[in-house]
Protein backbone atom coordinates (compact mmCIF):
# COMPACT_ATOMS: atom_id res chain seq x y z
CA UNK A 1 0.00 0.00 0.00
CA UNK A 2 1.28 3.47 -0.86
CA UNK A 3 0.17 6.28 1.44
CA UNK A 4 0.39 9.67 -0.22
CA UNK A 5 -0.75 12.22 2.41
CA UNK A 6 -0.95 15.94 1.78
CA UNK A 7 1.56 18.08 3.65
CA UNK A 8 4.37 16.58 5.67
CA UNK A 9 6.36 14.35 5.36
CA UNK A 10 6.69 15.31 1.64
CA UNK A 11 6.70 11.75 0.45
CA UNK A 12 4.97 8.42 0.17
CA UNK A 13 4.99 5.80 2.91
CA UNK A 14 5.15 2.18 1.72
CA UNK A 15 3.22 -0.35 3.83
CA UNK A 16 3.19 -4.16 3.61
CA UNK A 17 -0.47 -5.03 4.11
CA UNK A 18 0.15 -8.78 4.41
CA UNK A 19 2.76 -8.28 7.14
CA UNK A 20 0.36 -6.64 9.58
CA UNK A 21 0.48 -3.22 7.92
CA UNK A 22 4.17 -2.83 8.65
CA UNK A 23 5.86 0.29 7.26
CA UNK A 24 8.60 -0.98 4.97
CA UNK A 25 9.79 2.15 3.23
CA UNK A 26 9.49 5.80 2.34
CA UNK A 27 9.80 7.51 -1.04
CA UNK A 28 10.81 11.19 -0.70
CA UNK A 29 9.56 13.88 -3.07
CA UNK A 30 10.50 17.55 -3.43
CA UNK A 31 7.33 18.97 -1.87
CA UNK A 32 4.02 17.97 -0.32
CA UNK A 33 2.42 15.25 -2.42
CA UNK A 34 -0.92 15.35 -4.18
CA UNK A 35 -2.55 12.69 -6.43
CA UNK A 36 -0.28 9.74 -7.36
CA UNK A 37 -0.34 7.11 -10.11
CA UNK A 38 1.32 3.70 -9.88
CA UNK A 39 2.47 1.69 -12.91
CA UNK A 40 0.74 -1.68 -13.35
CA UNK A 41 3.98 -3.55 -12.66
CA UNK A 42 4.53 -1.56 -9.45
CA UNK A 43 7.95 -0.28 -10.54
CA UNK A 44 7.21 3.42 -11.03
CA UNK A 45 5.28 5.88 -8.90
CA UNK A 46 4.21 9.12 -10.59
CA UNK A 47 3.43 11.92 -8.17
CA UNK A 48 2.03 15.45 -8.34
CA UNK A 49 3.73 17.74 -5.82
CA UNK A 50 2.86 21.20 -4.60
CA UNK A 51 4.27 24.05 -6.65
CA UNK A 52 5.15 22.00 -9.75
CA UNK A 53 3.36 22.36 -13.07
CA UNK A 54 4.17 18.76 -13.87
CA UNK A 55 4.96 15.62 -11.88
CA UNK A 56 7.80 13.64 -10.37
CA UNK A 57 8.65 9.98 -10.94
CA UNK A 58 10.11 7.54 -8.42
CA UNK A 59 11.64 4.09 -8.71
CA UNK A 60 9.58 2.16 -6.14
CA UNK A 61 12.17 -0.55 -5.42
CA UNK A 62 15.06 1.92 -5.01
CA UNK A 63 12.82 4.39 -3.10
CA UNK A 64 14.31 7.28 -5.05
CA UNK A 65 13.03 10.01 -7.30
CA UNK A 66 14.30 9.46 -10.84
CA UNK A 67 12.66 12.27 -12.82
CA UNK A 68 11.04 15.68 -12.53
CA UNK A 69 8.81 16.43 -15.51
CA UNK A 70 7.55 19.93 -16.27
CA UNK A 71 4.61 20.67 -18.54
CA UNK A 72 5.07 23.19 -21.35
CA UNK A 73 1.81 24.99 -20.52
CA UNK A 74 1.63 28.07 -18.34
CA UNK A 75 -0.83 27.90 -15.45
CA UNK A 76 -0.03 31.28 -13.91
CA UNK A 77 2.50 32.88 -11.63
CA UNK A 78 4.13 30.75 -8.95
CA UNK A 79 2.76 31.59 -5.50
CA UNK A 80 5.80 31.64 -3.19
CA UNK A 81 3.73 32.41 -0.09
CA UNK A 82 1.78 29.16 -0.08
CA UNK A 83 4.06 27.17 -2.39
CA UNK A 84 1.05 25.09 -3.40
CA UNK A 85 0.63 26.20 -6.96
CA UNK A 86 0.11 29.21 -9.15
CA UNK A 87 -2.01 32.36 -9.08
CA UNK A 88 -3.89 33.78 -12.06
CA UNK A 89 -6.35 36.57 -12.58
CA UNK A 90 -9.01 33.85 -12.27
CA UNK A 91 -7.71 32.47 -8.97
CA UNK A 92 -5.48 29.70 -7.67
CA UNK A 93 -4.33 26.91 -10.05
CA UNK A 94 -2.37 23.71 -9.48
CA UNK A 95 -1.87 20.18 -10.71
CA UNK A 96 -4.36 17.85 -9.09
CA UNK A 97 -5.17 14.85 -11.28
CA UNK A 98 -2.78 12.16 -12.44
CA UNK A 99 -3.44 8.75 -14.01
CA UNK A 100 -1.76 6.15 -16.19
CA UNK A 101 -3.77 4.80 -19.07
CA UNK A 102 -4.62 1.15 -18.32
CA UNK A 103 -2.55 0.08 -21.34
CA UNK A 104 0.43 1.83 -19.67
CA UNK A 105 1.27 3.86 -22.79
CA UNK A 106 0.72 7.36 -21.40
CA UNK A 107 0.50 9.36 -18.19
CA UNK A 108 -2.22 12.04 -18.16
CA UNK A 109 -1.96 15.07 -15.89
CA UNK A 110 -4.56 17.73 -15.14
CA UNK A 111 -3.21 21.12 -14.17
CA UNK A 112 -5.72 23.97 -14.02
CA UNK A 113 -7.45 24.13 -17.41
CA UNK A 114 -4.89 21.91 -19.13
CA UNK A 115 -4.74 18.17 -19.65
CA UNK A 116 -1.17 17.22 -20.53
CA UNK A 117 -0.18 13.81 -21.88
CA UNK A 118 3.29 12.24 -21.68
CA UNK A 119 4.78 9.08 -23.18
CA UNK A 120 5.82 6.69 -20.39
CA UNK A 121 7.72 4.30 -22.64
CA UNK A 122 10.49 6.89 -23.01
CA UNK A 123 12.33 7.51 -19.70
CA UNK A 124 12.48 11.25 -20.43
CA UNK A 125 8.64 11.27 -20.39
CA UNK A 126 8.20 13.60 -23.38
CA UNK A 127 5.03 15.63 -23.62
CA UNK A 128 3.02 14.43 -26.62
CA UNK A 129 -0.28 16.32 -26.36
CA UNK A 130 -1.98 19.12 -24.50
CA UNK A 131 -5.75 19.51 -24.39
CA UNK A 132 -7.45 22.68 -23.25
CA UNK A 133 -10.23 21.92 -20.78
CA UNK A 134 -13.45 23.92 -20.54
CA UNK A 135 -13.11 24.12 -16.77
CA UNK A 136 -10.72 23.55 -13.88
CA UNK A 137 -9.47 19.98 -14.22
CA UNK A 138 -9.26 17.76 -11.18
CA UNK A 139 -8.92 13.99 -10.81
CA UNK A 140 -9.20 11.76 -13.84
CA UNK A 141 -9.68 8.10 -14.62
CA UNK A 142 -9.99 5.82 -17.65
CA UNK A 143 -12.32 3.21 -19.03
CA UNK A 144 -10.71 -0.24 -18.53
CA UNK A 145 -10.07 -0.58 -22.28
CA UNK A 146 -8.13 2.75 -22.33
CA UNK A 147 -10.57 4.15 -24.90
CA UNK A 148 -11.86 7.08 -22.83
CA UNK A 149 -10.56 9.35 -20.11
CA UNK A 150 -12.93 11.02 -17.65
CA UNK A 151 -11.78 14.35 -16.22
CA UNK A 152 -13.62 16.05 -13.34
CA UNK A 153 -14.28 19.73 -14.06
CA UNK A 154 -15.00 20.87 -10.53
CA UNK A 155 -16.00 24.46 -11.33
CA UNK A 156 -18.35 23.42 -14.17
CA UNK A 157 -20.21 20.60 -12.37
CA UNK A 158 -19.25 18.29 -15.23
CA UNK A 159 -16.96 15.49 -16.30
CA UNK A 160 -15.19 15.80 -19.66
CA UNK A 161 -15.04 12.60 -21.71
CA UNK A 162 -11.88 12.43 -23.82
CA UNK A 163 -11.24 9.98 -26.67
CA UNK A 164 -7.72 8.74 -25.90
CA UNK A 165 -6.84 8.08 -29.55
CA UNK A 166 -7.98 11.33 -31.13
CA UNK A 167 -7.27 13.36 -27.96
CA UNK A 168 -10.58 15.18 -28.46
CA UNK A 169 -13.17 15.99 -25.83
CA UNK A 170 -16.18 14.09 -27.17
CA UNK A 171 -18.74 14.87 -24.49
CA UNK A 172 -19.42 16.69 -21.23
CA UNK A 173 -21.49 14.85 -18.61
CA UNK A 174 -23.41 16.66 -15.90
CA UNK A 175 -22.03 15.41 -12.59
CA UNK A 176 -23.62 17.32 -9.73
CA UNK A 177 -22.00 19.94 -7.56
CA UNK A 178 -18.22 20.34 -7.85
CA UNK A 179 -17.10 16.84 -8.92
CA UNK A 180 -13.54 16.17 -7.86
CA UNK A 181 -12.73 12.47 -7.57
CA UNK A 182 -13.65 10.04 -10.34
CA UNK A 183 -13.80 6.27 -10.27
CA UNK A 184 -14.66 3.73 -12.95
CA UNK A 185 -16.17 0.49 -11.70
CA UNK A 186 -16.14 -2.69 -13.74
CA UNK A 187 -18.15 -5.82 -13.18
CA UNK A 188 -17.11 -9.29 -14.28
CA UNK A 189 -19.06 -10.60 -17.24
CA UNK A 190 -21.37 -13.51 -16.52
Amino acid sequence: MYLSPMGKPKGVTVVDVLAGHEVIGFIPFSAAVRPPALSANGQLLFQHVDGLNGFEVADVEQRTRVARVKHSSNIGWFAPIKRLGNLTLKGFKRCHGLALRPDQAEIWSTCANNLTIHNVRDPSYPETHRIGLTGKGYWLTFSPDSRYAFVALSNRNQVAVVDTKSKDIVQHLDAGKAPKRNLVLTYPSR
